[in-house]
């Protein structure tokens, strides 16, 4: 069995949130999330901390990449549901 892909559902539901995902995770990455047991250490980003920086001057910004692409992918989901619920009660 061949599987077509439907690219109205692609071009309407699944690159959006993909789009979406991505700038809700860069801007997460401005809000300050702290663990409560490390003090000393600076984390950003929402649900999952993905950049992190020893708090001393000077010290670099280190991404967690595992945490980045959860994140991205935790975010498009929350806005392919919004999108799906959206086109399905609005008929958009």
């Amino acid at each position: 069995m061949i599987m077509t892909i439907n690219m109205t559902f692609l071009k309407r539901l699944v690159l959006p949130s993909l789009i979406i995902g991505g700038i809700i995770t860069s801007f997460s990455g401005l809000l300050p999330n702290i663990p409560p047991s490390l003090l000393g250490v600076g984390y950003w980003g929402y649900p999952l901390p993905w950049l992190k920086q020893v708090v001393y001057p000077g010290a670099p910004k280190v991404i967690i990449w595992h945490f980045l692409i959860l994140d991205w992918l935790i975010w498009t989901g929350l806005s392919f549901s919004v999108l799906y619920v959206m086109k399905i009660h609005l008929k958009v």
